[in-house]
């Protein structure tokens, strides 16, 4: 009978009354639409409690948000599912950008989202937070960016620390010759090592007096030009001071010629 009252009372255009009457009946979900049609927050928050839609909790966030309660807003995006919103408020007007970090990092939902990452990476670059932009834009899959502003912002380790694994030759390059530029021969060999640079790699090694790694990418390239080049330096013929002997040994083990 409640039911049947309560929706002669929507057609009535009563919605406030045809709201008390669903929730008394039980109907939680009609009873929050109707409230949040009505802009009754106070009212809709309670019967919020026990709905059931997901559409209701999107429309409650946006009553919330419209009256300025951003955290309930949140939690109510939250529980609807838009992340999007969450991301958005979090940055914005919640001002409370670490949730919004959180969420991306350990959250698969929030992960997959890219567009909500890069609002995340976008935000921190603007607030000059280089490391974590760098972070999100590598999670939002914009290595590109990522690597531009690891370069122009002295974050090369970072960025490297937080890829951990790269196989792509042309970013290992690019890391390789930014360590060049920089003086750090010792990362410039490792980096043009890995992405199959390897003259590149034993003269940085031997720039900076690494002999074994030298040895090592010497071996990897087993290239008669590099292979002499790398005996001229262990005989003295390069700098005038001849090196160990055993380097000569592990030369030659490293080319496979036992």
């Amino acid at each position: 009978l409640c039911c049947e009252c309560a929706s002669i009372l929507v057609s009535m255009k009563q919605f406030h009354d045809a709201a008390v009457l669903y929730e008394f009946a039980g109907k939680d979900d009609e009873a929050a639409e109707l409230f949040i049609k009505e802009k009754d927050k106070r009212n809709a928050s309670r019967v919020m409690e026990k709905a059931s839609s997901s559409h209701l909790y999107l429309s409650y966030g946006s009553l919330c948000e419209e009256e300025g309660d951003y955290k309930a807003a949140v939690d109510s995006y939250e529980r609807g599912n838009d992340a999007m919103s969450v991301i958005r408020l979090c940055l914005g007007k919640l001002n409370d950008p670490e949730k919004a970090f959180s969420l991306v990092r350990t959250s698969t939902k929030y992960r997959s989202l890219r567009s909500g990452v890069k609002m995340v990476a976008d935000y921190c670059e603007k607030k000059s937070n280089f490391l974590a932009a760098i972070e999100f834009w590598l999670i939002s899959e914009e290595n590109d960016r990522a690597l531009e502003l690891a370069k122009s912002n002295k974050c090369m380790d970072n960025f490297v620390e937080l890829l951990k694994d790269i196989e792509d030759t042309s970013t290992l390059r690019e890391v390789a010759n930014y360590y060049n530029e920089h003086n750090d021969a010792k990362k410039a060999g490792f980096f043009f090592d890995k992405c199959g640079e390897y003259g590149q790699a034993l003269s940085s090694y031997l720039k900076c007096g690494e002999i074994q790694h030298a040895i090592d990418s010497a071996g990897k390239a087993n290239n008669d030009l590099l292979t002499h080049r790398m005996i001229d330096f262990l005989m003295g013929e390069t700098d005038g001071q001849t090196k160990d002997p055993s380097y000569v040994y592990e030369l030659y083990i490293a080319l496979g010629k036992y």
